[in-house]
């Protein structure tokens, strides 16, 4: 039935003088091409590329298409706590909607990814003084967390527990940083067997 209505309405297509697309999606087989038409490939301009060595393990890439994108980058070994890491850093740029060269410079180490461009959102300025000083405060206080996680995860400074022991005796209740005792750490009692 689908086969008859398919050719019925291309029988009134041509009969009505109806212009038929000459590419229709379609190949001679029947199977669908998609609704993108093949664009031709961008060509390359220039590209280098200057890979690690026995000497260095140092590299650095660059490449420019012709429609105007260019990316470079360089990595270099870095030694971050006894372990070798790539640490990279570079550019690209490329044209937006309006034609105008768009840059971006990056890094990437072990402070993370950092981007910095003209086109990247930036915070708005903090209105207030009081506001301020409390965001500066709260940044310092997550910056003195991070540190006391990063040196404890680090440190060997607690002994093993004790051979057929299940618990340990709970540490003093610490103070928090405004004098006030924090909340009463629990208690342990320890079995041995």
């Amino acid at each position: 039935m689908n086969k008859f209505v398919a050719v019925l309405s291309f029988i009134v297509a041509v009969a009505s003088g109806a212009r038929i697309p000459r590419d229709s999606g379609y190949s001679q087989s029947g199977s669908q091409r998609g609704n993108a038409q093949a664009q031709a490939p961008i060509g390359i301009v220039s590209s280098v590329y200057n890979g690690p060595t026995a000497e260095s393990q140092n590299f650095d890439f660059a490449f420019e298409t012709e429609n105007g994108i260019r990316q470079e980058a360089t990595g270099e070994m870095k030694t971050i706590d006894d372990t070798e890491v790539v640490v990279m850093r570079g550019s690209y740029t490329y044209l937006d909607a309006e034609g105008r060269d768009v840059t971006v410079t990056w890094e990437a180490d072990e402070n993370g990814y950092r981007a910095e461009s003209d086109i990247l959102p930036v915070a708005p300025e903090i209105p207030f003084e009081e506001q301020r000083q409390a965001v500066a405060a709260q940044i310092a206080f997550a910056q003195q967390e991070e540190q006391a996680a990063a040196a404890s995860s680090t440190s060997n400074r607690y002994a093993p527990a004790p051979a057929n022991s299940y618990s340990a005796a709970a540490p003093a209740a610490p103070t928090s940083q405004y004098g006030a005792a924090s909340p009463a750490q629990p208690t342990y009692t320890q079995y041995n067997y």
